[in-house]
């Protein structure tokens, strides 16, 4: 019976364990990474009602961060792994969209206007564009593109 009854216990306590280590495997957290590894970011800045305010942070290794600050489905600070090919279509929409011909800055003397900021850099070149008023089309576009990244399904961080 002390048999059968040790039996048990050893197979709860390793089906237990096993249990424990596959949520924690399962579980991946972004490494920290270097401003060198930035693929691109995205910052939307507040105006007077309720445009969404975040910074979007996209690594070379395909881990993104985002902090929420307000009108934003996520508030506070997420992350999310994103696919090889996601990355590719990163990197394409920022040469299809002519990122390094654009201006440094998009300004007007105009009131309660969100401001965006983007940075980018491809191993080789970087920039950052602020775009306030006055942007052309295709920086636009590539704005909004990528603003389609916030609907991933981000996963709350512990940093």
């Amino acid at each position: 019976m002390i048999n059968c009854f040790n039996l048990v216990i050893s197979f709860r306590s390793t089906l237990m364990l096993t249990g424990f280590l596959f949520f924690a495997l399962s579980c991946q957290k972004m490494p920290t990474h270097t401003p060198e590894q930035l693929l691109f970011s995205m910052e939307k800045t507040s105006c007077m009602g309720k445009c969404p305010v975040y910074t979007l942070k996209v690594y070379q290794d395909g881990w993104a961060e985002l902090l929420g600050t307000a009108h934003i489905k996520y508030l506070g600070n997420y992350q999310v792994k994103l696919s090889d090919e996601e990355l590719e279509d990163i990197k394409n929409s920022f040469q299809k969209h002519q990122f390094f011909g654009l201006e440094e800055k998009y300004y007007a003397n105009v009131s309660d206007l969100p401001t965006t900021y983007l940075f980018y850099q491809d191993g080789t070149n970087s920039k950052k564009v602020m775009d306030y008023h006055g942007a052309p089309e295709n920086l636009k576009q590539l704005e909004k593109h990528l603003a389609t990244y916030l609907d991933k399904d981000w996963k709350k961080s512990a940093n």
